[in-house]
């Protein structure tokens, strides 16, 4: 029985796949942070228009007003964090400032994920790798069970303030070759 080729990688091809996630990322943060801070921006100023002129006491102005601010400046703030995280990422793939390292699984791990939404607790199992240099590393469940402790992997990484894996490949799928 004949075997799977490996599919081959080079740097030129990881570049591209860089580029195209960055873009991507940078498209979706723009128009979340444009379209959320126009909805969120118009819904605190009809709240505030609403409670400013109904309410008498000074504390029940002030008060919803900081929490008001409080919760959108939290959001764009997270949202705008990420924008220049991925900006500052372009700028490191602008000037090839990434490399292409092998790096072994040491072992696997799964952890619970409490998530609040809408009255509903949802405990969610997920699926981790965890190397060496890199720490914890989220995977689905395709990978995290094609995967044992030992195998190798094409890592990715930009050296920003810290090491940061962007992409993952498997030694049992893919060869990278330097041309």
């Amino acid at each position: 029985m004949e075997r799977d080729p490996k599919q081959i990688i080079t740097r030129e091809w990881v570049e591209n796949e860089l580029r195209f996630y960055n873009t991507a990322d940078i498209k979706y943060l723009t128009v979340n942070l444009f379209s959320l801070g126009l909805v969120l921006g118009l819904l605190i100023y009809l709240a505030l228009l609403l409670g400013w002129s109904v309410t008498a006491s000074l504390w029940l102005k002030i008060v919803p007003t900081c929490l008001l601010g409080g919760v959108y400046l939290i959001i764009m703030g997270s949202l705008l964090a990420q924008l220049i995280e991925h900006l500052m990422e372009r700028r490191a793939l602008k000037k090839g400032n990434f490399d292409v390292v092998v790096r072994q699984v040491q072992y696997k791990t799964e952890k619970l994920d409490h998530r609040y939404a809408a009255r509903h607790h949802h405990l969610r199992l997920e699926e981790y790798l965890v190397f060496d240099q890199f720490g914890a590393i989220k995977v689905d469940h395709d990978e995290y069970s094609r995967t044992s402790a030992g195998d190798e992997f094409y890592m990715v990484v930009y050296y920003l303030p810290k090491p940061k894996v962007r992409l993952r490949y498997s030694k049992r799928s893919y060869q990278y070759r330097e041309d």
